[in-house]
């Protein structure tokens, strides 16, 4: 039993680390790191307020309502900072691959 245990736990951080030194995760193919840098990069130039909001509502899942009682503003305030912080978003990773396509 605890050999099957030992060996099972070498096998996963086998698993984990077979991406190479110091990645921590399985590589992914599919996935777009220069979108998820592009995205970082633009959520950095965001006010905290509309950054807030936008992190909430997309990765934390929360409703305007729920956004707005935890940041004690109202559910019409925390929409209208997350429709700003879209337009910002959209405008700065537009003219960021507008950059990039004219570099090349």
């Amino acid at each position: 039993m605890r050999t099957q245990r030992r060996s099972q736990r070498r096998q996963a951080s086998e698993q984990k680390h077979a991406a190479g030194p110091g990645r921590g995760l399985v590589y992914c193919p599919d996935r777009d790191y220069a979108g998820e840098q592009n995205l970082r990069r633009a959520l950095g130039v965001l006010p905290d307020d509309q950054r807030q909001v936008v992190v909430l509502h997309v990765w934390g899942q929360l409703t305007f309502s729920q956004i707005g009682d935890l940041l004690g503003v109202s559910s019409n305030t925390a929409a209208s900072r997350y429709r700003y912080a879209l337009a910002k978003l959209r405008d700065e990773m537009s003219a960021k691959e507008n950059s990039c396509a004219h570099s090349r």
